[in-house]
């Protein structure tokens, strides 16, 4: 398995900017308004929430990693308790590849794996380069390996399936 690069935190570090830099520009007129008694639980406050802010930046970077192979995805996210998700490619409903602001800059890629049962959550790979996202690309069954009128032959099914589905522990 392997961790998203570096950019994984300049990513979390622009989203947290979005999010704290209006309260930061709020807060200040906020604080002046407040009685002297309140200064000092109201800086404790602000003091967390910016230490929370670092914590988030640091945080999915340590304890994400991902695997992309023959059989399909899977990825472990947190600590301490880790929750890892294995899709196997038949199993994977769509692939969504985009890029927001900071994506393009970085020259990265959001990859977002959706699957087709219901009750599994949609995977999201945030960070990719262009190699990983060939390598997603690549990985998915080709055209004649989907479904027909007739559906899925039995036999490459549970060829491809062989050990492989999606599920979550």
């Amino acid at each position: 398995m392997r961790r998203p690069g570096a950019a994984l935190i300049a990513v979390r570090a622009f989203d947290a900017v979005k999010v704290y830099l209006p309260f930061m520009l709020l807060q200040g007129g906020f604080a002046s308004r407040l009685p002297e008694v309140l200064h000092l639980p109201w800086q404790a406050f602000v003091w967390l929430y910016t230490l929370s802010r670092v914590h988030v930046l640091l945080f999915d970077w340590l304890t994400t990693a991902y695997r992309i192979d023959e059989h399909g995805i899977t990825l472990r996210r947190g600590w301490p308790a880790s929750r890892t998700t294995t899709v196997a490619w038949a199993d994977v409903a769509s692939l969504t590849i985009d890029q927001d602001v900071i994506h393009r800059l970085l020259g990265r890629h959001r990859a977002t794996v959706v699957v087709g049962a219901e009750t599994q959550p949609n995977l999201v790979l945030e960070v990719m380069g262009d190699a990983e996202v060939e390598a997603l690309r690549r990985g998915r069954p080709s055209e004649q390996d989907r479904p027909s009128e007739q559906g899925w032959p039995f036999e490459a099914r549970s060829a491809r399936t062989s050990g492989t589905s999606a599920h979550t522990s």
